[in-house]
C-alpha cells in the first residue's frame, strides 16, 4: 500500500529554495569563474540558428521591454501544427553553459522532430530560450543580466499570445543541460503556478 504523499509547506520550500540559491553561489564563488581574468564569450541578445536546427525550427525575436532591444529565441513546430487548430503543449529547452544563446541548444531539434513524425512522443512546440548573459539568472549590479525575468515576464508571455499553446502550467515544461538543468530547478520551485 502507498504511503500518501505530503507537500511541502511553503515554508519548507523557502528554505530548500534558500539552500540551493547558497550552494550554487559557493560553487559560483569558488569556482574560478568569479576570479578568471580571462575574457568571456561576447553575448547577444539575437543569434544565427546556424546548419544544425532542423527544418521544423523557425527563428524569431520580440522586442524586450526590460533589456530595450530584440531577443532571439528558436522555436519548433510539431509536424501537423500549420494543418490544424489545435493547441500544443510547451517545452521550453534552458541550454548550458554562459553566456546565452538561442543557439546552443537547437542541435537536438533533429532528435525532437524525428521522435514527434513517428510518434515516439507526443505533438509539442519547443522553444530554444536565450538565457541571458549570465543564463537564466538575475544578477544584480551586472548590466543586462536579468535571463531569468526577461524569460519569465516577457518570452513566456509572448509564445502564449503569438502561437496556439496550451497556456497554463499543465501544458507548459522545462528542461535544461548543466546550467540550463540548474536554472530549470530554480525556476520551477520559484514559479511553480507557471511549470
Amino acid at each position: 500500500m502507498n504511503a500518501p504523499v505530503k507537500l511541502l509547506s511553503e515554508t519548507m520550500m523557502n528554505q530548500l529554495m534558500s539552500l540551493f540559491i547558497f550552494l550554487g553561489t559557493c560553487v559560483w564563488a569558488t569556482s574560478g569563474w568569479a576570479q578568471s581574468t580571462k575574457k568571456p564569450a561576447e553575448f547577444h541578445w539575437v543569434n544565427p540558428l546556424g546548419k544544425q536546427a532542423a527544418a521544423t525550427v523557425k527563428h524569431k525575436t520580440f522586442d524586450s521591454q526590460l533589456v530595450g532591444e530584440p531577443v532571439g529565441y528558436a522555436i519548433q513546430f510539431p509536424p501537423n501544427y500549420a494543418k490544424t487548430n489545435e493547441r500544443y503543449p510547451v517545452v521550453y529547452l534552458l541550454h548550458g553553459g554562459r553566456p546565452g544563446g538561442e543557439h546552443k541548444m537547437v542541435g537536438l531539434s533533429r532528435s525532437i522532430a524525428k521522435e514527434m513524425r513517428s510518434e515516439e512522443v507526443p505533438a509539442m512546440i519547443y522553444v530554444y530560450v536565450n538565457g541571458g548573459p549570465v543564463s537564466h539568472y538575475n544578477v544584480p549590479g551586472k548590466e543586462g543580466a536579468i535571463g531569468a525575468d526577461v524569460f519569465i515576464k516577457e518570452l513566456i508571455p509572448h509564445i502564449d499570445k503569438t502561437y496556439r499553446t496550451i497556456a497554463d502550467r499543465k501544458g507548459r515544461g522545462l528542461e535544461g543541460f548543466s546550467q540550463g538543468g540548474r536554472g530549470t530547478m530554480r525556476l520551477s520551485l520559484r514559479y511553480p503556478e507557471l511549470f
